[in-house]
């Protein structure tokens, strides 16, 4: 079922014959990347992903449980032990209520200088000192979307705080009578570095509101963000240098065939943040999206500084979220916030 393959200097990648698509690329971070296709193996298992945890040159691969696969598993292929984590649900279908627990929602305004941000927080029981995650949403989405909340929860249960605010011209911020995707017009019109800029200051001024409100750990922070929420979350991301410790980004590239996609991008401004950003970062790479192509995604994933990087590829269109994709998010981000005398 596994075959090998070794690029100079690298260790051996396991891959499942007739599901998975092998191809080590380098940078110099020493960066492994296992690459999943869409097919599943002879027996008809449905495959699962492919993680490639680089630096440390520590390769997990995933598989859903079937007759060829069992949690917990650990294979040695050459000289390297891989793990085969426990596997969740393939076929599990996104949550359509909100989980229960002791979270408090909170809508609130942050001013800066007669500039306003709207927010919404979301805290455990005991906020003061809590660690927090900044949830940036994607295009023509809001503050508040259900993924936000459903991640909100799961990271309370670690005592992680949550904040999101709207992006430019988005929800609280849209300007009455557009559409959906007129933003992207309006952003040509600002200036996209210079709503970068804006955005970056928005998202500090309102953790700083936030922080001294609630009391929250401020020097602790994560951020999590899938295309437009990772286009702007690489910016602030590098402008919280030492206080950001982790990362979730994906569903987004340097490369696009989207015309108002490339009026709206500052990709000079993504390459140099991207490399500033040292934290431990997972990025997700939709291997058919339609958008943002994989040539594109894999050139980001090469410029983040992290020596600490992951790639998290699946199957599947831009807009394709499976339920143990917000699972893997939120774990990878309380396994770097997560106090450990809870």
């Amino acid at each position: 079922m596994w075959s090998n393959h070794r690029s100079s200097g690298q260790p051996r990648v396991p891959t499942t014959r007739q599901a998975f698509h092998q191809r080590p690329r380098t940078n110099p971070n020493n960066s492994i990347v296992g690459i999943i296709g869409p097919s599943s193996d002879p027996h008809g298992t449905p495959c699962g992903q492919v993680m490639a945890c680089c630096h440390q040159r520590h390769v997990s691969v995933f598989l859903p449980a079937g007759p060829h696969t069992a949690p917990g598993r650990v294979v040695d292929v050459g000289r390297n032990r891989i793990g085969m984590n426990e596997p969740v649900g393939h076929m599990e279908a996104v949550p359509t209520s909100e989980p229960v627990g002791d979270v408090a929602e909170i809508r609130f305004t942050a001013v800066r200088g007669g500039h306003q941000v709207p927010a919404v927080a979301w805290l455990p029981a005991t906020p003061a000192g809590s660690r927090v995650v900044l949830l940036g949403h994607g295009g023509s989405g809001h503050k508040g979307i259900h993924r936000h909340r459903v991640l909100a929860h799961q990271l309370a249960s670690e005592g992680v705080a949550c904040l999101a605010i709207d992006g430019p011209y988005h929800g609280d911020r849209a300007v009455p009578g557009d559409g959906l995707l007129d933003y992207q017009r309006r952003v040509v019109d600002e200036g996209p570095e210079a709503v970068h800029a804006r955005m970056r200051q928005d998202w500090l001024h309102a953790l700083d509101h936030a922080s001294h409100r609630w009391g929250l750990d401020a020097e602790s922070v994560g951020y999590f963000g899938v295309s437009m929420g990772a286009r702007y979350g690489i910016v602030v991301s590098a402008a919280l240098g030492p206080r950001l410790k982790t990362a979730v980004l994906g569903k987004f590239g340097l490369v696009t065939h989207d015309s108002m996609m490339l009026a709206v991008s500052a990709n000079d401004v993504v390459r140099q943040c991207a490399a500033q950003i040292n934290a431990p970062l997972l990025h997700h790479v939709q291997w058919n999206d339609e958008i943002f192509p994989l040539q594109g995604q894999l050139e980001l994933f090469d410029l983040f500084g992290s020596p600490e990087k992951i790639l998290r590829g699946r199957p599947g269109p831009h807009h394709q979220t499976r339920a143990d994709d917000l699972l893997a998010w939120s774990q990878h981000l309380a396994q770097y916030l997560r106090h450990t005398s809870r």
